[in-house]
């Protein structure tokens, strides 16, 4: 906090290495080189949207694939994982340490061949690598019992010193598996949102079985990673956005009358976001969302061959990347637009009140949980403006977000 505001996170240097296993190796027919550097052309187009244009991802994907010493499954020991990250991060720099300076950035990341066990929704890939990311104190404990330094030690320099990764975020090569096609943007995007300090806002007790949906679709930190699939993730939730310092509430101290811009458009125009006080540490977020901003029925963005289908040589400079907050099969519309009827879902769309409880969070992150995993009890949550409280149960229909939760005019 900076005069009670958060400082702005504006600019993020990030290293991409592709590694493949000694028994599986990248199918590069699909996902080349080329397919890639698409992939994190669509990652900065996101945050630029998402940031307000405040934020910059630069990134660079290393020439070539650095093939791995062991299996995959060995990488995929659940109970080890940070400890198989950081061996894995080891060989990377034995292997590239001549050919890459890496003091020239400030995050890193590996992708690896295959997918990711967090999409393995068959459960018979127990042996698969999950995503995630590692911070400088967790680097510093996997490696405390081996190299027993604050980070892997490179041959470069910062200053006079040594320079270490001590970060890494772990990507898939791909999100589809068990005859389900799922797109890796969201989880390529979570694990950024992760190194930038964003919060986990989902119920991650128990494991595998939450029994709450915390902020549900409506965050990039909760289960909007998954919107349309994964391929269209949802724009952070008002709470990140502030955090991050890519919008400035307008403080409210009473009575009166405010108007608040689409937080996820595209005009630029303050306030899009009010903070009320109602404790010293809790306050509400009011947020104006569209998720079609344009009214015009549909998911727009750079359709290069004009079929519809977000691709990956297309570009999402400017996408709608709240479209999916809701379900297309919730209450809709007809409306005539340009001589033709156009389906309109609304029901992503209207004014969010979020309840932020700091004390909650601190706490809960004090005692190694997240902010919402206890329902009813959240650090962040979605006050529901038709009083059923659907995201603080378990999964099931509308649970993720949808009729109700948004308060609409009319």
């Amino acid at each position: 906090m900076q005069g009670g505001t958060f400082a702005p996170v504006d600019t993020l240097d990030l290293l991409v290495i592709r590694v493949s296993f000694a028994d599986l190796g990248f199918d590069e027919a699909v996902h080349d080189s080329v397919y890639f550097v698409n992939e994190l052309r669509h990652l900065r187009e996101y945050f630029i949207g998402a940031s307000g244009g405040i934020f910059g991802l630069g990134s660079e994907l290393a020439a070539g694939v650095t093939e791995l010493s062991f299996d995959a499954a060995y990488y995929g020991d659940e109970d080890l994982w940070e400890e198989r990250v950081a061996e894995i991060l080891i060989e990377v720099v034995a292997k590239n340490d001549g050919a890459i300076d890496f003091s020239r950035y400030d995050a890193f990341a590996l992708i690896h061949a295959g997918a990711g066990q967090e999409t393995d929704f068959s459960g018979n890939s127990s042996w698969q690598l999950w995503s995630g990311f590692i911070d400088p104190l967790e680097m510093a404990e996997a490696l405390a019992d081996t190299l027993g330094t604050p980070g892997i030690p490179t041959n470069d320099l910062a200053g006079a010193d040594t320079f270490y990764i001590d970060n890494v975020m772990v990507l898939p090569e791909d999100a589809s598996q068990d005859g389900l096609v799922f797109g890796s943007l969201g989880i390529y995007c979570y694990q950024v949102g992760m190194r930038l300090g964003m919060i986990p806002l989902y119920d991650t007790t128990p494991g595998g079985f939450p029994d709450s949906q915390g902020i549900g679709a409506f965050g990039l930190m909760g289960y909007g990673l998954y919107n349309a699939s994964g391929f269209i993730p949802a724009f952070p939730c008002a709470f990140h956005r502030y955090l991050m310092g890519w919008i400035e509430p307008i403080r409210v101290a009473g009575s009166g009358r405010i108007r608040l811009t689409d937080a996820s458009g595209a005009s630029g125009e303050p306030p899009a976001l009010a903070r009320i006080d109602i404790g010293p540490a809790e306050y509400l977020l009011l947020e104006n969302r569209l998720h079609d901003f344009d009214l015009d029925g549909r998911f727009d963005f750079g359709d290069r061959n004009g079929n519809g289908i977000p691709e990956n040589e297309d570009t999402l400079l400017g996408a709608e990347f709240d479209f999916f907050l809701t379900a297309t099969t919730n209450p809709y519309r007809y409306e005539e637009i340009d001589g033709r009827q156009v389906k309109i879902t609304d029901t992503g769309s209207g004014l969010m009140v979020w309840h932020i409880d700091e004390t909650i969070i601190r706490s809960r992150i004090a005692a190694g949980w997240y902010p919402n995993d206890v329902p009813r009890m959240s650090g962040v949550d979605l006050e529901e403006a038709d009083g059923v409280q659907d995201l603080d149960k378990p999964g099931g229909s509308y649970a993720y977000g949808g009729w109700g939760d948004s308060y609409r005019a009319g």
